[in-house]
C-alpha cells in the first residue's frame, strides 16, 4: 500500500500469532531492507479485528 501524503510504503503481513512475526524480523533482514531502501523499515504490531479470506477456497 501506498501511503503519498508521507511519501512511504507499508506492508501488511499476517502470522498466526505474535511470536511467529516477530521471529521472522531478525536484524538481519532489518539490515537487508536498510540497504535496499535507505532507511530502517518501521515495524509495527496490530491485532486483527477481522479477517475475509477471498481465495475461493
Amino acid at each position: 500500500m501506498l501511503d503519498e501524503d508521507v511519501v512511504r510504503a507499508r506492508n501488511f503481513y499476517v502470522w498466526d500469532d505474535e511470536e511467529k512475526g516477530r521471529a521472522f524480523f531478525t536484524e538481519e533482514i532489518v539490515d537487508k531492507v536498510t540497504g535496499i531502501y535507505g532507511v530502517p523499515p518501521k515495524i509495527e504490531y496490530l491485532d486483527i479485528v477481522g479477517f475475509v479470506d477471498n481465495s475461493g477456497t
